[in-house]
């Protein structure tokens, strides 16, 4: 405990200065995978996202964004003309940002570019030979699958301020270099790593100050006559 509140301590002279925010996010994607051997598969509509964001900005232009996430990714291959077995995982995600603004009043601009870390959490498998998915617990095993994943993500989004609260919405694109299945497992493919795609909106209060605007300028050095 006395770690945790000295650590709170030292990170407090950098979040007053500058500009910091906290919020939540939900978003809405698809997914697939890239496979090598190629292989024919369909996309996964319909992943959930949702997390908590931290946002702090040093600069006026230019700050940074982290996140802590649990994340849908999947992919579908056909069984047949018509069926197609699905696999989804779950993951806890830690992404990080570069974040670039670009500001006209209340209304913003904003691209990010960055990492991520996720650990998997859960993973269903199951097939619509029956006319819908029925979905079961995958049998995992540590020699075939990683549930580690990493890789680089970024987006283009706008932002929203209404006094100390900002809306935001982004679309934000993923590629993994962490594979779905261990290449050195006998009969599992050289590469798998998930790529995805999705929009969001984030709801984020600004902790600076009453007015939701930070003072980036420094004041005015008075001199003696």
């Amino acid at each position: 405990m006395k770690r945790i509140f000295f650590s709170l301590l030292l990170l407090t002279p950098i979040l007053t200065i500058g500009q910091t925010m906290v919020g939540a996010r939900g978003a809405w994607g698809l997914s697939g995978v890239y496979f090598a051997p190629t292989q024919f598969q369909q996309k996964v509509f319909g992943n959930f996202e949702a997390g908590l964001m931290l946002k702090h900005y040093q600069q006026k232009y230019v700050g940074f964004q982290g996140e802590l996430n649990i994340v849908e990714r999947g992919y579908r291959k056909p069984l047949n003309d018509w069926a197609f077995y699905k696999r989804q995982n779950t993951y806890l995600e830690l992404p990080i940002f570069l974040q670039g603004k670009v500001q006209y009043r209340a209304s913003y601009l904003i691209l990010n570019a960055g990492c991520y870390a996720a650990y998997l959490i859960d993973s269903q498998e199951g097939d619509n030979l029956s006319g819908a998915y029925v979905m079961n617990d995958y049998d995992y095993s540590i020699l075939r699958d990683n549930s580690f994943d990493y890789g680089l993500l970024g987006g283009l989004g706008l932002g929203y301020d209404i006094n100390n609260i900002t809306l935001q919405v982004e679309v934000r694109v993923l590629y993994g270099f962490g594979d779905v299945y261990k290449h050195s497992f006998v009969g599992n493919p050289t590469q798998s790593p998930f790529f995805s795609q999705s929009i969001s909106l984030g709801v984020l209060y600004n902790l600076s100050n009453k007015k939701g605007k930070a003072n980036f300028e420094t004041a005015p050095i008075k001199t003696k006559d």
